[in-house]
């Protein structure tokens, strides 16, 4: 295992060497990027379509994945990530917070017990993979904190697909609060625990701190740390 990560790192190395050496030369570059399924198809796509129609020598690979991914196998030059990056050998600039809302559909039992924290164990959730396991840690309006393990009748890694069976009141969720604010405006969907929270996720651009990155990667890199933030329902990250 260990030679084969050193022959990706050697021809990773060259790769960069020749691009950093062909200068201007090839005013046509190509981006791989991976980003989380949900806010990636949603709001960050828009982020990058907007960038990628300023620059036009630009091809962008466009891939959503959820939860951790192989970053020196699969080899993108950004990935956005949610949660944390536990690859050491990764740069990880942390641009903003995604704050959660736990809801349900009018018609989910759930409803009826809007505001009780410990009844909430005892109804049904529909819990995304790789985000929210077993356990749910619940974040008081005074800062206490209870902890929560309800059943999950449906488990999926695809974010529509959650919204869906909620909205079909297959049990409750914890949704991005950016995500579902107009859903609960419009009484779609029920704030099961005003003042609540379920935490935050952190969202940071990562990219290898080896492999060269071309001007128009770090113009991205910084197109999405200044954009990213600006994001409803998405709070910067500190200084």
């Amino acid at each position: 295992m260990s030679l084969a990560e050193d022959a990706r790192s050697l021809i990773g190395d060259w790769n960069a060497l020749m691009e950093r050496h062909r200068g201007d030369r090839d005013a046509n570059v190509s981006l791989r990027i991976v980003a989380p399924v949900g806010i990636g198809q949603h709001v960050l796509f828009d982020l990058v379509a907007d960038f990628v129609l300023l620059n036009s020598g630009l091809s962008v690979d466009w891939r959503l994945e959820n939860g951790e991914i192989a970053f020196h196998v699969e080899g993108p030059d950004l990935w956005v990530c949610l949660g944390p990056v536990r690859d050491g050998s990764l740069v990880v600039r942390e641009v903003g917070h995604l704050p959660t809302t736990i809801v349900a559909a009018p018609s989910h039992a759930s409803s009826d017990v809007a505001g009780d924290v410990a009844a909430l164990e005892r109804h049904e959730i529909v819990a995304i993979d790789p985000y929210h396991r077993d356990a749910i840690e619940i974040i008081l309006p005074d800062g206490d904190r209870r902890s929560i393990e309800p059943t999950a009748r449906i488990r999926t890694n695809n974010f529509p697909s959650m919204y869906r069976a909620v909205r079909r009141g297959l049990g409750y969720a914890i949704m991005p609060t950016w995500f579902v604010a107009s859903d609960i405006e419009s009484g779609r969907l029920i704030d099961l625990l005003p003042g609540c929270t379920c935490g935050t996720l952190s969202i940071s651009l990562v990219y290898s701190a080896r492999k060269y990155r071309s001007p128009v990667l770090q113009s991205l890199i910084r197109h999405l740390s200044n954009e990213i933030p600006k994001i409803a329902g998405i709070e910067a990250a500190g200084p």
